[in-house]
């Protein structure tokens, strides 16, 4: 039905329609028309004239982009290609329809799609025992409450993220060939604040989900919400917040994997200008994420200093537990959070930006797993004084170019280690196998100063020695004021220790035990 008069067809409660192969009902495919079926009490029904019929024996109803709003309300359907279709254009806004009391069965494609531009409102939908996918929705969802999907061999239901704030109450999605929610993310931009309430079945993501934009939107995540994340997705929170709705069951992010294993998907990120709201992070487990070596499952690398703890989370089963790159964030990670069960339990420490430098004080808690640093930390500010604090029993592991440095030329900075004999605090390499020269090692330059007791720092020496970067496993060069007592420097591929600048004042060293260095104990 097609005609510049607005035509609508109503059928009568009642009414059956056998349908012959290639035909359909349409209605708005190319010209204003409408369809009324106001049968709830006594359905109408459709199905095929083939007295023997398989699925997609018929075409099916489909609503184009001039439907002016039709409503189905009592309709029963079988054998059909696509049960109900729905589309629109993307040169205007079509109307919804509208969609209720409809069973379609044993569909050949969906038994219900909503194709990108157009619009619906479904409820008490019963879709079943279709050979492929029961519902796809792309476009705009105006309800979907009280629906059953159960029996197709696909998925249950494909969505949007932008329509998955419109899940109401009441959906089963059970006996189908998979009861998930499957997010059809691609690259997807949550740009406005929405809430995602618990679903009877988990979310399984497929693609990049950002939240972020201009408007800093907030994304909450309900109580007992789950995410099976495909291989190579993630989620990256920048420009905007993630918020989780207080509750005992709290959020999951997991793989999608059959047999999960770590690095399966990308991980949580928070990225630069991201809010973790409010202000702590609590409640979320993150598992068998990050792609990489020393990624963690979750990243925390916003520049936000009103993050205030990052407490009671569960992080386990990827590559790492988690990757702090922001300075703002190292006094966030609270000694509550589950982090064992990954490939490596370590906690990634890289100051990605500015160039591993930090200009204010930091302090590395002791959160019962070792600390790692890939690159360069740098602790030096002209006229801040910053401070890094290593907390008491803390084992802080290095990659082959890691290293601390301690003041720059005119800018000070300072390194307070205090432990005990019992639990010393220890500078190490991170390889599995360690060996003099996997790391370069400590540098206190001019102008810095330290106070440390009972630490030990072994396998350094790496590097170019031509250079001041670590002549040793600690390097000290002129204008340092350091007190060190009771260590160990072992297993260098230099000296034990270095001072470059012959003639000035050697650092206090008292109680310091020296083993196995390439080139000797020290250097003066």
């Amino acid at each position: 039905m097609a005609s510049l008069t607005l035509p609508v067809l109503t059928i009568e409660p009642g009414t059956e329609i056998n349908w012959g192969t290639d035909t359909r009902l349409f209605s708005g495919v190319g010209a204003p028309g409408e369809v009324v079926i106001d049968a709830e009490t006594d359905p109408v029904v459709m199905g095929s004239t083939d007295p023997a019929p398989s699925p997609g024996r018929w075409d099916g109803l489909e609503f184009g982009p001039y439907d002016t709003g039709s409503h189905v309300d009592g309709l029963q359907m079988k054998h059909p290609e696509r049960g109900i279709r729905v589309y629109g254009s993307d040169s205007f806004t079509s109307a919804t329809v509208t969609v209720d009391h409809v069973e379609t069965q044993y569909a050949q494609l969906h038994g219900v799609i909503v194709d990108e531009y157009g619009s619906i409102d479904m409820r008490n939908v019963t879709v079943l025992d279709g050979v492929d996918d029961g519902v796809h929705l792309e476009g705009n969802v105006v309800a979907f409450e009280n629906n059953t999907i159960s029996g197709n061999d696909g998925i249950g239901l494909g969505i949007t993220p932008a329509a998955l704030s419109m899940l109401g109450s009441g959906n089963t999605y059970t006996g189908n060939g998979d009861e998930r929610i499957h997010v059809l993310a691609g690259n997807y931009d949550v740009t406005e604040d929405v809430l995602w309430e618990k679903q009877t079945s988990p979310y399984v993501l497929h693609g990049s989900l950002t939240i972020g934009g201009d408007l800093n939107p907030t994304l909450t995540l309900g109580d007992g919400v789950i995410f099976e994340c495909w291989p190579t997705s993630g989620v990256d929170v920048t420009r905007g917040s993630l918020q989780l709705v207080p509750g005992p069951q709290g959020v999951l992010f997991t793989s999608s994997r059959d047999t999960p294993s770590p690095g399966d998907w990308r991980g949580v990120r928070f990225l630069d200008n991201s809010i973790i709201g409010p202000n702590r992070l609590e409640g979320l487990t993150v598992e068998y994420g990050g792609l990489h070596p020393n990624q963690g499952g979750l990243w925390l690398g916003a520049d936000n200093p009103s993050i205030t703890g990052v407490s009671g989370n569960e992080i386990t089963g990827n590559a790492v537990p988690i990757d702090i790159s922001h300075q703002s964030l190292f006094n966030a990670l609270q000694d509550d959070n589950l982090l064992t069960g990954n490939d490596e339990d370590v906690v990634v420490l890289a100051l990605r930006y500015p160039d591993g430098y930090s200009h204010t004080s930091l302090t590395v808690p002791n959160v019962g797993l070792p600390w790692r640093i890939m690159d360069q930390l740098i602790i030096a500010d002209h006229s801040a004084d910053p401070v890094l604090t290593i907390e008491a029993g803390n084992r802080v592991e290095f990659g082959p170019e890691g290293w601390i440095l301690l003041g720059t030329w005119g800018d000070q900075g300072r390194l307070e280690a205090l432990s005990t004999a019992s639990e010393p605090i220890v500078f190490t390499s991170m390889a599995p196998t360690p060996a003099p020269g996997d790391w370069y090692g400590l540098s206190f330059q001019r102008d810095s100063t330290g106070l440390m007791q009972h630490v030990t720092v072994e396998y350094g020496g790496g590097g170019d020695v031509t250079t001041s970067v670590s002549n040793g496993g600690v390097n000290f060069r002129w204008g340092t004021d350091v007190i060190w007592e009771d260590g160990v420097i072992r297993h260098s591929a230099n000296y034990g220790a270095t001072q470059n600048d012959i003639g000035s004042t050697p650092p206090d060293l008292t109680g310091i035990t020296f083993v196995d260095n390439a080139l000797g104990d020290m250097n003066w």
